[in-house]
C-alpha cells in the first residue's frame, strides 16, 4: 500500500468517449489533435478516406486480436520506454469493434444449432446469451486494459437513441449489450455527446460535456455545458488543456 497526496495529485492524462450520430463530425474531430504523437487506430472503412492527406499515423484494426493483444502490447511497451512514440491514441470506433468482437464469438458453422433462423437460404447468426455474457466480460477486460495506458485515450462511438421505462427517449454510446452502453462513464474520466447544429445556414459542432436528463455525459469541471471550437468545429486539443490545467509535465497535448 501506499499513501497519495491529493492536495498535489493531478489528471496527467485524459480518458475520453465521444459519441455522436453518424455523419455529425466525430472522426473529423480528431484533426483538431497534433499529428505528432498521436495514433489512430480504425475499425471504420470511412476513416482513413476523412484523414486522407493527414500526417496521423493509422493502423486498421480487423479482429478483435488485433486491438485486444497485438495493439495493446504494443502500446504498453511503448508506455514504458524513455521516448514514447505517442501521446495520443484514438480508437474509432467501439461500434463497429463490438461488432468484430461479437461476430468471433459467434461460431461460424452453428447452421443447425438451436438460436440460428434461416433467410432466404442463407443463415443468420443470432448471438445466444452465454456468447452475450461472454462479449461483455471482454468488454469489461478491454476498457480497463486501455483506460489504464499512460496515454490519452479518445474512443469514438456511434450514437443509440433508447427509450426508457417511463418513455423518455435518452442517447447514449452504441456497443453490444443492454447495461452496458449505460455504464460506459465508469470506464472514463469524461464522456461526451457531439452534436451539429444549424448555424447562419451552415451546421456547427458542439459537446455536451455535462450530465443532461436525456444524455450519458460527464466532463471535468474546468469545462462548460457546451464546448465548441472555431470555423464550425470542436476542438479536441483546446478542451484537453482546460482539463488538464496548469499541469506543464510532457505528457500536455500541445500542437
Amino acid at each position: 500500500m501506499k499513501t497519495i497526496n491529493l492536495k498535489t495529485k493531478q489528471a496527467l492524462y485524459l480518458k475520453l468517449l465521444i459519441y455522436g450520430a453518424s455523419g455529425v463530425g466525430k472522426t473529423m474531430s480528431i484533426k483538431t489533435l497534433p499529428e505528432k504523437g498521436t495514433l489512430v487506430l480504425t475499425t471504420e472503412p470511412q476513416t482513413p478516406v476523412r484523414l486522407a492527406g493527414t500526417g496521423y499515423e493509422c493502423i486498421e484494426i480487423e479482429s478483435w486480436n488485433d486491438i485486444y493483444d497485438d495493439a495493446y502490447e504494443m502500446l504498453l511497451k511503448d508506455s514504458l520506454s524513455e521516448k514514447p512514440r505517442y501521446r495520443i491514441v484514438v480508437l474509432d470506433s467501439i461500434t463497429m469493434l463490438a461488432t468484430l468482437s461479437l461476430s468471433q464469438i459467434v461460431t461460424k458453422d452453428r447452421a443447425d444449432v438451436k438460436g440460428t433462423t434461416k433467410i432466404k437460404g442463407m443463415f443468420e447468426e443470432i448471438p445466444t446469451l452465454q456468447e452475450y455474457n461472454l462479449s461483455a466480460i471482454r468488454w469489461i477486460n478491454f476498457f480497463a486494459k486501455f483506460t489504464n495506458l499512460k496515454k490519452h485515450i479518445i474512443m469514438i462511438a456511434r450514437e443509440l437513441e433508447r427509450q426508457n421505462d417511463e418513455g423518455t427517449i435518452f442517447y447514449a454510446p452504441d456497443i453490444t449489450g443492454k447495461k452496458l452502453p449505460l455504464n460506459l462513464g465508469g470506464y472514463f474520466s469524461e464522456v461526451f455527446r457531439l452534436t451539429a447544429k444549424p448555424k447562419d445556414g451552415e451546421f456547427t459542432n458542439e459537446f455536451t460535456c455535462k450530465k443532461l436528463h436525456n444524455t450519458i455525459t460527464k466532463g471535468h469541471q474546468n469545462l462548460k455545458l457546451f464546448e465548441t471550437g472555431k470555423n464550425g468545429t470542436v476542438d479536441l486539443t483546446a478542451i484537453v488543456k482546460k482539463i488538464l490545467g496548469e499541469n506543464k509535465n510532457n505528457n500536455e497535448v500541445k500542437k
